[in-house]
């Protein structure tokens, strides 16, 4: 792994027993509520979705921290104590349904100060989880990750099962290093926090203004990814956005080498990215399951910030605009699926036919459409008439599409791609309700940046 500079200084203590703290901002808080919600619905869809499910999952937290915030007046669980209660609390759920089935689960816990890891010790005791430590479920070890990282993929790999990885350091870590390392178990997968202000911007504008912002880039491998910022004085800060949101994803593809990866942006102001939460992993599942959740939380609109920051989260649209998340989910959703049912459209018009798994998998890193999204669009563009499912060597019309399912353009009727050539074939009523404003938004904002090289292209045919 390339030899990457983590903080300049040695980072400093920010968790005891006896109640030093550091303080939750609310991107934070929303980022734990996110993992939370991820992990309940991950382990419930392992183990509940099928007659039996995996027999084993093991969580990793590789920069674990104290496990408690200061919110106020009152207290905030850090991630470890949230992990823990939402795997267990979706397994109680399952196990309802299911007493018949097991499931072994395993924890554990990362952070290179003692002071740290003897603190959030007490705060699994505090939180009623004490029978973990003592059963060895739950291991806490104190050491720099990526100096433990070696041992604790021998101990994911003999237990066998699924496995997930939150890595959320302080300051710069080889994460891409890392992941690849984790992704190469098989069934594992990685929500990482990719620091674009902190952990990058801030160090390269310290080495532009001295002049050594190529060795910098040299130094830890950035270089492939990141050369254009030499010049980024000379970029709007909507460009340098789309290609900061272009450079991290494919640093992660190209050195993590996951099948698939998302992010999601937290903002710094409306124009900037703070963070992303970068999800690596290797199974379609685990997409689907990740895209519910990130619709869940995010509040930016589809129209105006798809193609710059991806799905993300506003603070201020959060505290001062909340009445008016209920019609961004509405016109979000909306956009979403008109866009889908484009893209479906030129995809499909280069396919005679293949099954829902390969369309979903093959298309499914161009567009942040749920696994929902698609049935319902591939649904009403079999009643419109486009599409047919075939099922069992019969067409079916049905918005329930199993992955074996073949989706194939209809006999009946011939799909044509909506462009300046064909547009004159679709019929004036048709041609109007498919460009919305909400289509008319995407296009502009596509067209703007057809130079900057997008996270999200259009299908190549």
């Amino acid at each position: 792994m390339v030899e990457w500079k983590k903080y300049s200084h040695k980072s400093e203590v920010k968790w005891t027993v006896d109640g030093l703290m550091l303080d939750i901002d609310h991107h934070t808080k929303t980022k734990h509520l996110l993992l939370e919600s991820y992990l309940q619905d991950w382990v419930e869809t392992l183990t509940g979705n099928c007659k039996i499910g995996t027999g084993q999952v093991t969580l990793v937290d590789g920069f674990c921290g104290g496990g408690i915030y200061r919110d106020g007046d009152d207290y905030w669980e850090g991630s470890p104590i949230r992990m823990i209660r939402a795997v267990e609390a979706g397994w109680r759920s399952v196990k309802e349904r299911k007493p018949y089935q097991d499931l072994n689960i395993a924890y554990l816990f990362v952070d290179a100060q003692r002071e740290h890891t003897e603190c959030l010790k007490y705060q699994i005791r505090e939180a009623g989880y004490g029978e973990l430590l003592d059963s060895g479920r739950c291991r806490v070890v104190t050491g720099d990750f990526e100096d433990q990282l070696e041992d604790c993929l021998s101990w994911v790999k003999q237990r066998g099962g699924h496995s997930f990885f939150f890595l959320d350091p302080f300051g710069l870590a080889d994460l891409p290093g890392m992941s690849r390392a984790i992704l190469s178990l098989g069934r594992s997968e990685v929500l990482l926090n990719h620091m674009q202000h902190d952990g990058f911007m801030r160090p390269m504008g310290w080495h532009r203004s001295r002049g050594s912002i190529e060795t910098f880039l040299e130094k830890y491998g950035f270089a492939n990814h990141y050369d254009w910022c030499k010049e980024i004085d000379k970029l709007s800060t909507l460009k340098q956005q789309a290609l900061l949101h272009d450079s991290a994803l494919r640093l992660y593809r190209e050195c993590s080498a996951p099948r698939f990866a998302w992010t999601f942006a937290f903002m710094r102001n409306p124009n900037t990215v703070y963070y992303y939460l970068i999800h690596l992993s290797n199974k379609p599942t685990a997409v689907s399951v990740m895209r519910r959740t990130l619709w869940k939380y995010n509040n930016l609109d589809y129209q105006f910030h798809y193609g710059i920051f991806g799905l993300g989260y506003r603070t201020l649209d959060d505290l001062n605009q909340n009445l008016q998340l209920l019609d961004i989910h509405q016109r979000n959703s909306q956009a979403c699926q008109e866009k889908l049912r484009e893209q479906l459209e030129r995809f499909m018009f280069a396919q005679k036919a293949l099954q829902f798994r390969k369309l979903f998998e093959g298309t499914v890193e161009q567009h942040p459409a749920t696994r929902e999204d698609y049935m319902g669009v591939i649904h009403q563009m079999v009643l419109d008439g486009d599409l047919e499912i075939i099922r069992e060597e019969r067409s079916r019309c049905t918005s329930r599409i199993f992955n074996k399912d073949i989706i194939r353009k209809s006999e009946a009727k011939q799909l044509v791609l909506l462009s300046d050539r064909t547009s004159e074939r679709i019929p004036r009523k048709r041609r109007a309700s498919r460009t919305s404003s909400a289509s008319k938004h995407v296009t502009a904002l596509e067209t703007s940046l057809t130079s900057q090289s997008l996270l999200f292209p259009e299908f190549e045919l």
